[in-house]
């Protein structure tokens, strides 16, 4: 599964590393620790707390400083990350659900 660096994160969410890293260390957002020492940020869990940017506002920001096919690019990539990590919690719900029913 696909995980953003705080880095990545802080860039996907519009805001900086230092509020991710303290929505991590308030509890308010879950991440775990890489080898490194760094942290490996579920997308879903990012996009739980931090909507993903407005693909419109995306699209004409980019559009006005000449990058459309960079900025159609990163938006779907987005948008797949986003749909990938809503389907695997969807699934992963389902599975606890019939886990349930074949042992209760």
């Amino acid at each position: 599964m696909t995980t953003f660096s705080l880095r990545q994160a802080a860039q996907e969410a519009g805001t900086s590393k230092s509020t991710i890293l303290r929505a991590i260390q308030s509890g308010r957002l879950s991440a775990t620790r890489t080898d490194d020492g760094g942290y490996s940020i579920d997308p879903a869990e990012l996009f739980r707390v931090y909507p993903p940017k407005s693909v419109a506002t995306e699209h004409e920001a980019d559009r006005s400083a000449g990058q459309n096919a960079i900025a159609i690019a990163s938006v779907n990539s987005t948008e797949m990350l986003v749909r990938q990590a809503q389907l695997e919690a969807a699934v992963s719900g389902l599975q606890a659900i019939l886990e349930a029913e074949r042992n209760g």
